[in-house]
Formats: C-alpha cells, structure tokens, sequence
C-alpha cells in the first residue's frame, strides 16, 4: 500500500475537500482524486460521499480513518526517530506567532539560532489571529496566554510586565512623571483594547491605583504603540518584551520605574505550545531549549527611572 495515499486521504479528511488536501499539498486537485480512487479500488470500498456541495466520509472511510490516523502518527514519529540520529539536525521548522513577538523576539532568535544549526530552515508565519496548529502542520506556536487543550504541550516563555516608558526627547520636552498622577499633565499613548484604552492599573509593592486617563492616541498595533512612543509622542505602557530593546539603547527611558501596568487578563504571559506527541523532533526540541535559555539571561528592564 502506497504510504503517500494514506496521507492524502487523511489530509482530505482533515481540510475538508479535495481541493483545499490539494492546496495543503501544493498537487493538482485532479492529482488527489486520482489517488484516493486508486485507494478505493484498492481497498474495495468507497471512502467518500462526493456531492456538489459536500464531501463526507462514508461509514467505511470513518472507520478506516479511525484506525490510519494514528497509525500515521507512528510512522512519521519513526521516521523522526531515525532522522534525529543524524550528526547535524535538519529540516524545516515551521513556527507561528504574533506579528510583533516574530518580528522583535523570534526573528533575531532565529537569526542566533541557525548559526549553530545551520541546516534546520525556518517557515514562520506571523498572524495576529489564532491559528490552528495541528491543522497547519505548525511545529510551534507563541502564544499570548496559556492554550487549555490536552492535545499541545504549554512551556511558559515569559511573564509578560507592563511599564511605562517615553523617549528621552520626549521628557526634555515635557518633563518626566514623578507621581502616577502627573500622568494626566502628559500625553499618553494606549492600546485600543481594555482594560487599557479607559485607564491604567499601576500597582507597586502590593499597592494599586487606578488612573482615569483619556490617551491622546490609540492603537490596536502594539508595534505601532511601540513606534509612537520611540518617536517621541508621549508616555506608553509597553509590555517589556516590546520595550526592551529600545530600553538597552537608550531609545527609551522607564519612568516611574517602581510602578507597573496589571493586566487584568487571566494569564498576560507568553507561552511556547506545540502538539503533544511521544517523541519531540530534535529540531523542535533544540529551539525551544534555545528560546527558554535565551529567556533566562537577567531582565534589561531592572534599572532605575530617570
């Protein structure tokens, strides 16, 4: 039995048409359903119901899928195996992410990392919408909060803290906070989303304060945000993996240092997530290492306001 057959088949299943396997699979559709009727006669069963509208799994082709689906899994993790005893790990990573964590955390991690593996490639897709992991062969995923599903492994990467900072042009100008009630004397800079458009939440040390503020400029874009504030606009409440570069540079100054941002979302931290599986690719396995060690050096946000 032709292995790459059993994959199509399970590929229609999973996209939902021949078309949409045939895409995933960069082939003709015409291609695919060439294979899955050479399955059928093989088999000597039909597998799909075809209509004009629909495509369906018959009750044979549920049953067959039912029993190929992990079948399949086991093989591609044998394969794995095998690869992995290689000296060198190869092959392709494909990663998704927010665009502003790929852009300013992966794509320089990425960078650093492929100068020691240079033979594992890169496929990352940066969207700000959630992706369906196991149904885009996705490797690893970035999560902004912890993904509640059994079937994917979560690996914190970060807390995520929010602070407050503005460019050092910008203080000049217009003098720097020493109270969270001198910020209503500046212009601010807020995401377009709550609980931060209508006011910020500054706790310090187990103290809270909520500000009514009303922001000059908004902005669904947190690298936006990120722009505005380097570009001299105002104070911005940045989450640190936005900042802190900008912070080390000196693009950015914190002020009220002994203060921070409190989301009050259930879990603001970032997170690793990939699927659950009885053997990691070590291609998978050395870049999450590397993101996680990467993520252990001292924080650059630990430095006093100005």
């Amino acid at each position: 039995m032709d292995l790459s057959q059993l994959r199509l088949f399970v590929d229609v299943v999973r996209n939902g048409s021949f078309a949409a396997a045939a895409d995933a699979q960069s082939v003709a559709p015409s291609s695919v359903s060439r294979s899955i009727a050479a399955l059928e006669r093989e088999l000597g069963v039909r597998l799909f119901e075809r209509t004009t509208r629909r495509l369906s799994l018959t009750e044979a082709g549920a049953a067959y899928y039912d029993r190929i689906k992990p079948l399949l899994h086991e093989l591609e993790a044998a394969q794995l195996v095998a690869n992995d005893l290689q000296l060198k790990p190869k092959g392709l990573l494909r990663i998704t992410s927010s665009h502003a964590f790929g852009q300013l955390v992966l794509a320089p991690a990425i960078s650093a990392f492929r100068l020691e593996y240079p033979e594992i490639h890169f496929d990352l897709v940066l969207s700000d919408q959630v992706l369906d992991l196991a149904g885009d062969r996705t490797d690893l995923g970035i999560r902004h909060g912890r993904l509640d599903d059994a079937s994917f492994v979560c690996r914190k990467l970060q807390s995520v803290r929010y602070i407050l900072a503005a460019s050092p042009e910008y203080l000049e100008r217009a003098g720097t906070p020493r109270s969270p009630g001198d910020l209503s004397e500046h212009e601010l800079i807020s995401y377009d989303f709550e609980p931060f458009r209508s006011g910020w939440r500054l706790s310090r040390a187990g103290k809270t304060e909520t500000l009514t503020l009303t922001p000059k400029i908004v902005s669904g874009s947190v690298s936006v945000i990120r722009s505005l504030a380097e570009s001299g606009a105002g104070v911005a409440l940045l989450a640190n993996w936005l900042a802190s570069d900008l912070i080390s540079s000196g693009r950015l100054v914190r002020v009220l240092a002994e203060w921070e941002g409190t989301d009050t979302s259930p879990d603001p931290s970032i997170w690793i997530v990939y699927p659950s599986r009885s053997y990691l690719p070590a291609k998978t396995r050395l870049f999450v290492d590397f993101l996680l060690g990467k993520n252990a050096s001292p924080s650059l946000l630990d430095q006093p306001a100005t």
